[in-house]
C-alpha cells in the first residue's frame, strides 16, 4: 500500500510541476533569486570564502537552506563554503572541502573501510544528513557514506546546517545537513579543465563544459581521480606490518560524470534533469599491527533525479525533486595479513559481500506568501529504500531489507521590524515493507516497530543593525535507527534488535553575527539534552552465532557474551564556537582567519564502557583552524591553512584512559595566473611532515595517515 501511494506522490509531482500555465507575474522568481544572490554570509566560520561571498553564485533549484540576508525565511546560521574555497584547501572531495568549518571534524581516512569520516558537533555522519541538490545521497544500509568517492567537480558551494535545519531535508538530521549544491552554466559557452599531481602517486583531473541559452541549459562534468598509495611521515618508525615509506592497500580510484540538462520557458518556472554516474574502487588501510585486508573492486553510483520550481501566483510555488537511485559495492575481505603481505589464500565465497540498493523518493514543497512578511510552507518527504545483501555463491542471500521514511512537514516565518522567526515541524515515521535476513540458515523476518512522532524546531533573529545579529534556536530532532542499528550480526558479534527505538535531542543554540566591509566574526554555544541514545552493550546471553568465543579487534569481547546495540536512557553534548576574519588593504590583499570548535559529551543510564565514563573518546574536545590568504598582485596568492586538534582519549581494556598526540597540520599552495583564466598552482601539504595518527599509538590500534605531500597543478577556464 505504502508503495502505490509513494508511486501516485511522484507521478502528481511531475505533472503539477509542468502542467502550468505561462500567466504569472515573471518578477516573484526573479526577485527571490536576486535575494539569494545579493547576500553575504561572511561569518561563516569556514575559513574559506576569504570575505569574497559576492562571488557565490547559488544554484537556486538546487539549495534548500535560503541564506539571503533580505529573505523571510533565510536562514544565516548556516555555513555556505563556495567552489574558490574548495580549491584553495586543494581538495576534491566532500571530506577535504568541509574540513576547517568551525564545529566540524574531518576524520581522516583510517581504519580498515579505508574512507574519511565526518563529524558535526560531536555528532558522526550516521547522524547527520549528506544530500546532492537536496537529493539525501547517504549509504540507505548503515548511513556510513565514504565522503571521498563524493567529488566537488561541478559543485557552486555546500551548505552545512548545524543547528536549526530545514524540514525539507526530511529525519535522520540529528547533527545536522551537508547539502551539495550542483553549478548551473550562467553563459552562451563555459569550459574549463584542470589536472594536478600529488606525490608520491596520485592523479586529479577534471574536464567541465556547459552552455546557457536562455531557454535552455546543458552542463556536463567529468572528473578522474587515481592514486595508488599515500607516503607516510618520515617520522614513522615503521613495523613489520606497516613498514616506512607507504601505506599499504591505500590506492583509491574514482571516475564520476555529471549531466545536467534544464530548461526555463519564463522566469516563473525552471525544471533540470540530472544524472550522475560514479565508479570507484579502494583499499582498506592497516594499522601499525596489520589488521584485515579489505578490498572494494567495485563502489559504484548512479542517481537520476529532477528538480522543479514553479509559480502559480506572485505568491504560490511548488518545488519538487523527484529521483531513484542506485548502490552497488562489492567488499573482498581475505583475511588478516602477515607482516605487512596481503594473503595469499583463495578468496572464499563468504568471504565476498554484494551490496545491491536502490532508492525511490520525492520531495514537494509547497510555499505561500502569506504577505510581504510572513510566508508558510507545507510538503511531504518519501523515500522507499531497498537493500539486497549476498555473499560470492551466486543466489546464496544474505539480506533483503526494504523500508518506507515519510516526513509530513511545514514551516512558518514572519519579520516583525528588527525581529524575525522560523517554526517548523514534521510528522515522521519509518515502515518496514519487506525483512529477510539469513544467518547460519536462519531467517530472521521481525520487521520494525518504530511508532511515529514530531519534530519541532524554532530559531528567532533579532537584528542589531544592519550588519550584525543574534540568534536563538531550539528544536527537537529524531535519527532512526538504520538497517545496519537493527538487523547486523557484524559478523556474529552481536545480538540483533528490530526494535530498537529512535534516537532524540533537544537542541538549544545562542549565536552572534558580524559582517562588515572587511570583518566577519561569529559565535555559537550549544547544548543538546539526548534520549535513547545508541549504544552498544554487553550482554551476557546467547543470542548471537559467535557467543562462545572471546572476540579481538575493535570487538572485543569475552567468551560467553554478545554485543547488542540499545538504547541509552540520557545524555547530552554541549559546546562552544566562535570564528573571526580580517580583511586588509584594498581588495583584502590580506586576509587572516580563525575559528576554534569546543565539544563534550556523554551518556547516562548504562554500563561501565566508553559511553558511561567522563571523557569523550576518539574525538578531540579542542579544534583551532586558522588561515592566511596574502595577494600581492592580481595574478600571485599566497594561502596557509592549519588545523590543531587536541589529544584524543580512548578506553583502556584496565578501566582507565590512554590517549595519542595531539594533531597538527600545515598546507601551504601558491597560485599565478599566467594569463586570462589560466592558473598555475604548487603547494605542500602537511609541511611540517608532522606524523599525524589515530588511536593510542600501540601497535594494535594506531593507523597512520599521510605525511608531506607535494602538490602541482593547473587549471584552465573560459
Amino acid at each position: 500500500m505504502q508503495s502505490k501511494i509513494l508511486s501516485t506522490l511522484l507521478c502528481s509531482g511531475i505533472v503539477a510541476s509542468c502542467a502550468f500555465a505561462d500567466t504569472t507575474n515573471a518578477n516573484a522568481q526573479a526577485n527571490q533569486t536576486n535575494a539569494q544572490n545579493s547576500g553575504l554570509n561572511l561569518a561563516d566560520g569556514a575559513l574559506t570564502n576569504s570575505l569574497d561571498s559576492k562571488a557565490i553564485q547559488t544554484y537556486e533549484l538546487g539549495a534548500v537552506e535560503i541564506t539571503a540576508k533580505d529573505a523571510i525565511d533565510a536562514n544565516p546560521s548556516v555555513t555556505t563554503i563556495n567552489s574558490k574555497a574548495i580549491a584553495d584547501k586543494n581538495a576534491n572531495n566532500v571530506a577535504g572541502a568541509v574540513r576547517m568549518t568551525t564545529g566540524v571534524l574531518m576524520h581522516e581516512a583510517t581504519g580498515q573501510r579505508g574512507e574519511p569520516s565526518v563529524y558535526i558537533r560531536g555528532f558522526s555522519n550516521t547522524q547527520s544528513g549528506l544530500y546532492l541538490d537536496g537529493i539525501p545521497i547517504m549509504s540507505i544500509y548503515d548511513r556510513q557514506t565514504d565522503y571521498g568517492q563524493y567529488i566537488t567537480q561541478g559543485i557552486s558551494n555546500i551548505q552545512i546546517s548545524k543547528g536549526f535545519v530545514s524540514p525539507v531535508y526530511g529525519m535522520n538530521t540529528l547533527g545536522g545537513a551537508i547539502n551539495l549544491v550542483s553549478s548551473k552554466p550562467q553563459k552562451e559557452l563555459e569550459f574549463s579543465l584542470g589536472a594536478k599531481y600529488l606525490s608520491s602517486d596520485e592523479i586529479r583531473s577534471a574536464l567541465s563544459v556547459g552552455t546557457n541559452q536562455g531557454l535552455f541549459y546543458f552542463g556536463a562534468d567529468v572528473s578522474y581521480t587515481d592514486r595508488l598509495s599515500y607516503p607516510l611521515s618520515n617520522r614513522y618508525s615503521g613495523t613489520t606490518a606497516q613498514p616506512k615509506g607507504s601505506a599499504l592497500n591505500s590506492y583509491y580510484t574514482n571516475q564520476t560524470i555529471k549531466l545536467k540538462a534544464g530548461i526555463q520557458p519564463n522566469e516563473n518556472h525552471e525544471y533540470s534533469l540530472n544524472f550522475i554516474n560514479q565508479k570507484g574502487r579502494k583499499g582498506g588501510l592497516l594499522s601499525s599491527g596489520g589488521g584485515n585486508w579489505w578490498e572494494w573492486p567495485h563502489y559504484d553510483n548512479n542517481t537520476i533525479y529532477l528538480l522543479g520550481n514553479s509559480y502559480f501566483t506572485p505568491d504560490l510555488s511548488l518545488n519538487t525533486r523527484l529521483y531513484y537511485d542506485t548502490f552497488d559495492n562489492e567488499l573482498n575481505m581475505y583475511g588478516r595479513a602477515t607482516n605487512g603481505q596481503k594473503p595469499t589464500a583463495t578468496l572464499s565465497a563468504s568471504n565476498i559481500s554484494i551490496y545491491d540498493d536502490d532508492t525511490l523518493g520525492a520531495i514537494l514543497t509547497l510555499s505561500y506568501d502569506i504577505y510581504e512578511y510572513a510566508n508558510v510552507k507545507v510538503g511531504a518527504n518519501l523515500k522507499k529504500d531497498h537493500h539486497f545483501e549476498k555473499d560470492g555463491d551466486v543466489g546464496v542471500k544474505g539480506a533483503d531489507l526494504s523500508e518506507l521514511t515519510t516526513s509530513i512537514f511545514a514551516q512558518y516565518a514572519q519579520r516583525i521590524s528588527a525581529f524575525r522567526f522560523i517554526i517548523a515541524g514534521s510528522y515522521d515515521r519509518l515502515d518496514s515493507l519487506n525483512v529477510s535476513v539469513i544467518s547460519n540458515g536462519v531467517e530472521n523476518t521481525d520487521k520494525t516497530k518504530i511508532k511515529g512522532d514530531f519534530s519541532l524546531q524554532g530559531i528567532f533573529y533579532y537584528d542589531i543593525s544592519e550588519r550584525q545579529n543574534v540568534h536563538l534556536s531550539v528544536g527537537k530532532k529524531e535519527n532512526m535507527p538504520s538497517l545496519k542499528d537493527r538487523y547486523s550480526s557484524k559478523w556474529g558479534d552481536y545480538a540483533t534488535n528490530s526494535n530498537l527505538k529512535p534516537e532524540s535531542a533537544i537542541n538549544y543554540e545562542l549565536g552572534y553575527d558580524l559582517n562588515l566591509a572587511k570583518t566577519a566574526v561569529s559565535a555559537a554555544v550549544f547544548y543538546n539534552d539526548m534520549t535513547d541514545m545508541f549504544y552498544d552493550k554487553l550482554i551476557f546471553e546467547n543470542r548471537c552465532t559467535n557467543y562462545a568465543s572471546a572476540g579481538s579487534g575493535r570487538n572485543a569481547k569475552p567468551a560467553n557474551s554478545c554485543y547488542q546495540r540499545v538504547n541509552a536512557d540520557k545524555g547530552y553534548t554541549y559546546g562552544g564556537e566562535v570564528s573571526v576574519e580580517q580583511g586588509f588593504f584594498n581588495g583584502n590583499a590580506l586576509v587572516l582567519g580563525a575559528n576554534y570548535s569546543y565539544i563534550q559529551q556523554k551518556a547516562q543510564g548504562v554500563a561501565v564502557d566508553s559511553f558511561g565514563r567522563t571523557k569523550i573518546t576518539d574525538y578531540p574536545n579542542h579544534i583551532f583552524n586558522a588561515k592566511i590568504a596574502v595577494k600581492p598582485s592580481q595574478k600571485l596568492e599566497f594561502i596557509g591553512f592549519s588545523t590543531l586538534e587536541s589529544a584524543r582519549y580512548y578506553t583502556s581494556s584496565t578501566g582507565g584512559y590512554v590517549k595519542n598526540n595531539n594533531y597538527f597540520t600545515l598546507d601551504l599552495s601558491a597560485n599565478y595566473e599566467l594569463e586570462k583564466g589560466f592558473v598555475l598552482s604548487a603547494g605542500v601539504l602537511n609541511f611540517t611532515d608532522r606524523d599525524n595518527y589515530t588511536g593510542t599509538n600501540l601497535p594494535s590500534t594506531a593507523t597512520h595517515y599521510a605525511g608531506r605531500r607535494y602538490v602541482v597543478g593547473f587549471d584552465y577556464k573560459y
